[in-house]
Order: structure tokens, then sequence, then C-alpha cells
């Protein structure tokens, strides 16, 4: 079963039971001026590698700005599906022309157990 970022495991479920109510949209949210603050810390560094399944977030600490975050995202997007998620989409929410949250969404047929 492949290690799904976030600290939970998942596994497609369409084929087998596509009636099983435990199957839903998943969204996750990044505040992103938050990690972005904090991602150079040492005491943040084991719950950025739960979140991306991988120790390969440390690359965006040579990034800056806009850069570091299209990274971050290509990077969470990618371990989404190397876990087996079939599609991900995520969108920004912001307050006042300021990116405040990015919200990633991962659609119906996927279990997520953790």
């Amino acid at each position: 079963m492949a290690r799904f970022p976030a600290t939970a495991a998942c596994r497609p479920v369409c084929d087998t039971d596509p009636t099983d109510c435990s199957m839903a949209n998943k969204y996750v949210s990044f505040m992103w001026e938050s990690m972005n603050r904090h991602l150079a810390t040492s005491e943040f560094a084991p719950h950025l590698n739960d979140l991306f399944g991988t120790p390969n977030w440390k690359t965006s600490l040579e990034l800056g700005g806009e850069e570091r975050r299209r990274y971050l995202y290509a990077l969470y997007k990618d371990q989404l599906k190397k876990a087996g998620a079939k599609q991900v989409v995520h969108f920004h929410l912001f307050k006042r022309n300021r990116l405040k949250y990015s919200i990633f969404l991962v659609p119906r047929c996927f279990r997520w157990v953790g």
C-alpha cells in the first residue's frame, strides 16, 4: 500500500464497491503564509515530512516566493498521485489580494485510511 502524504495510507475502491459511503471527496487545506513562515524551522521539519510523505520539500528552502509555492504544490500533487489518486485539483482562496488558503481536492473513489 502506498504511503499517503499527511500520514494516511490510501487505496482506490471504486472497482470493488462503488456504493461504499466511505468514498468521498477529500479536501486538504494549505495555509500558505503560515507554512512558508515556518518552513525553515527545525521543529516544523517532521511535520512537513509527514505532510508531503517525503523529505523532498527541503529543496524549496533554496527557492523563494512564488517559485517556492509552485514547487511545494507540485510536490504535494505528485505525492497524492503516487499514493493512488487518479485526479488532484487545487484552487486558491484570497483575502484582499493575499493568498490565504490553497485547497487540494481528491475526488471520489479514493478511500483514506489512517
